[in-house]
């Protein structure tokens, strides 16, 4: 936890009014719903003083790009609010943002929405292995990685990050994946591209060696992705997928969202790239075993609206980050 508006104080934030978009105002976030705002008071020990925000789940305390506000505000005033479907408007949206932010061209018939990113993976997880089997990660990694091993019966097989002090950095230990995935007991990496919480961009000569080694022990890849768009400059995010083959592609899935580029996780959109046609049915067996189909028009809106119309937006976000 953090005192916020003492670091505000002693900061030079001349810069920040030279941004477009509004990220000075503070939104009262008490008594909201707010899973981070709640969080925060029930973990402290000791009454809050005034300013203290939260740093910990990851989403934004600044205001909401306007043109989502107003994309959802025509949709209130325009729509009957039954069961929805994602339209050729949305994917085309989804297609066109990979496009132009990361160099890759995904096809419409791979994408399949899923109500957010874990979700996903825990339907993977399900959808290519068995209980037993293991599922590699690279620790220290995001919490629910771990859990959506564990909860689905299957092993934490560690393929531990390498901490280099000297380059300050994290790596990837190489020999260790190699070992690990020619278990034929470990039918899955579970990937974190770009690394959370390491931070790590991961290049792509570093991304093309776990395909290799993936692919020649017949392990499947599940690539979250979902920090992809929070790039810092100096750096370029590689899209698991840009580097496959047609074959390779039968091993690889990428999960993708704009919950946390533009703040919109509450509305539980995220778009999952799947190229091969039976992987993907046996994906979305897995979400109908449940009884998930359609996400909220929120969720679509939102998303559309994010994809198409507040890459300014971001571009200030990364500025001011």
């Amino acid at each position: 936890m953090t005192d916020w508006m003492a670091i505000m104080d002693k900061t030079d934030t001349t810069s920040i009014t030279s941004f477009s978009y509004d990220f000075t105002t503070k939104i009262n976030r008490e008594g909201q719903g707010s899973a981070k705002w709640n969080l925060m008071h029930e973990q402290a020990e000791d009454p809050l003083s005034e300013g203290i925000v939260p740093f910990s789940v990851a989403d934004m305390e600044l205001p909401h790009p306007p043109e989502v506000i107003t994309a959802l505000h025509t949709l209130l005033d325009t729509t009957i609010l039954g069961y929805t479907v994602p339209t050729d408007s949305y994917f085309q949206s989804v297609i066109e943002w990979q496009t132009r932010r990361h160099n890759w061209t995904p096809q419409k018939e791979w994408i399949v929405t899923s109500p957010g990113v874990v979700p996903a993976f825990h339907a993977a997880i399900r959808a290519f292995s068995k209980p037993g089997d293991g599922v590699i990660i690279q620790q220290p990694v995001y919490y629910p990685f771990m859990k959506a091993i564990t909860i689905n019966d299957r092993i934490i097989v560690n393929n531990a990050l390498i901490n280099n002090k000297k380059e300050r950095c994290y790596q990837i230990d190489f020999a260790d994946l190699e070992q690990k995935a020619s278990n034929p007991h470990n039918k899955i990496l579970l990937l974190c591209s770009p690394h959370n919480p390491v931070g790590r961009v991961w290049t792509r000569n570093e991304l093309q060696r776990i395909v290799d080694i993936c692919l020649r022990h017949d392990v499947f890849i599940i690539s979250d992705e979902i920090h992809n768009d929070l790039i810092m400059p100096g750096y370029e995010h590689t899209t698991l997928l840009s580097l496959v083959d047609e074959v390779q592609a039968k091993h690889t899935m990428v999960c993708t969202a704009p919950s946390k580029t533009f703040n919109l996780a509450g509305f539980q959109t995220s778009n999952i790239f799947i190229p091969d046609a039976d992987c993907r049915k046996k994906f979305q067996l897995e979400f109908e075993k449940l009884g998930l189909g359609m996400l909220n028009a929120f969720g679509y809106t939102a998303c559309e609206a994010a994809y198409n119309n507040c890459e300014v937006w971001l571009e200030e976000v990364l500025r001011l980050i």
